[in-house]
């Protein structure tokens, strides 16, 4: 019998505390991982990694934020088709702005939780 593969899930976060939680719950789900701490790492790990979806926070340290990268990734013919689910934890006065620059889906991290994440990504890929 073949082994299916396993899907991957590209986490672009910058809050390492965070990432544990998130690779606990996506590992548990049955998902493979890899973590970007940058916006710059997210955009070469995304073209490397190819991950069936990515979680992609706003505020980011260093030069790119998650608007930034999820420009990037949707205006690159490698990247383009990957569903990105944007995290923030500002409020949802940005939620239009993610989506009309492509996003699949919008989460305020203070009012969802890992299992809804999760869910949302079963449901979505």
């Amino acid at each position: 019998m073949e082994t299916q593969k396993k899907k991957i899930i590209l986490v672009v976060e910058d809050d390492e505390i965070i990432n544990i939680a998130y690779k606990k719950a996506l590992e548990d789900a049955g998902y493979e991982t890899f973590f970007a701490l940058t916006g710059d790492q997210g955009c070469n790990m995304a073209k490397q990694h190819r991950p069936n979806l990515i979680l992609l926070d706003i505020m980011l340290q260093g030069q790119k934020n998650g608007f930034d990268v999820l420009q990037l990734l949707k205006s690159d013919d490698e990247t383009k088709s990957i569903p990105v689910f944007v995290m923030t934890n500002l409020d949802s006065t940005h939620e239009k702005e993610a989506l009309d620059m492509g996003a699949t889906k919008f989460f305020v991290k203070a009012s969802t939780s890992l299992t809804q994440i999760v869910e949302a990504i079963n449901a979505s890929i």
